[in-house]
């Protein structure tokens, strides 16, 4: 599930507290718009198709919710990126998408999951700030990459390669975050991430 509230979009207008995203066992999309001040919340499903057209669609439902005047601008702003964030996150979802790219990407991540866990302290976990950094750019750099990013799936890579499971489990909240579009703050960027990232999909290509 993607969820967007206003730690990923601070700029979101009340009633609206956060958007949600996931799929329908039918294989749609079903998004919630939730809001608050007595308004009631909205669901829509709609069929998962390539990106360009489920963002039209996506784009015309939001802008028609009876919460904001027509053409209301921080609405129109915040919507606009919200049609953004669930695009990319089932980008990499579509039907037409072939198995053997959908393994590779696994294959991609659990590679990823690998060299993140031998340049890392696992007994710490994300304690020593140039642990945290490095994870955060390899998480970016793997959505950037179009990589899927599974909290569970993140969370059984690393308990297989020495994370305890609180640690393991944090890292896959972090992973799931930024899947989700959220923006973090790296202390030291070094561009590790995208190094390894991009190394990994030249290998497999």
């Amino acid at each position: 599930m993607l969820r967007i509230d206003r730690r990923t979009l601070p700029a979101l207008p009340r009633p609206v507290f956060e958007i949600q995203a996931e799929h329908t066992a039918e294989g749609d999309i079903r998004v919630t718009v939730m809001a608050g001040q007595g308004e009631d919340s909205r669901i829509e499903e709609f069929p998962l198709t390539e990106r360009p057209l489920l963002e039209r669609r996506l784009t015309r439902w939001f802008r028609g919710l009876p919460y904001f005047v027509p053409g209301h601008r921080d609405w129109v702003r915040v919507s606009d990126q919200a049609v953004m964030l669930i695009g990319r996150w089932t980008g990499s979802e579509k039907f037409d998408t072939p198995l053997s790219q959908k393994m590779a990407m696994s294959e991609i991540l659990q590679k990823a999951m690998e060299k993140l866990s031998m340049v890392s302290n696992v007994s710490t976990g994300l304690a020593h700030p140039l642990d945290e950094a490095r994870a955060k750019e390899l998480f970016i750099a793997l959505r950037d990459h179009d990589v899927p990013l599974s909290q569970e799936d993140v969370r059984l890579h690393a308990e297989a390669y020495g994370w305890s499971a609180r640690h393991a489990q944090k890292l896959g909240e972090l992973a799931d975050r930024i899947g989700g579009g959220a923006v973090v703050r790296i202390a030291f960027p070094r561009g590790w991430g995208e190094a390894i990232v991009g190394e990994l999909l030249s290998t497999s290509a």
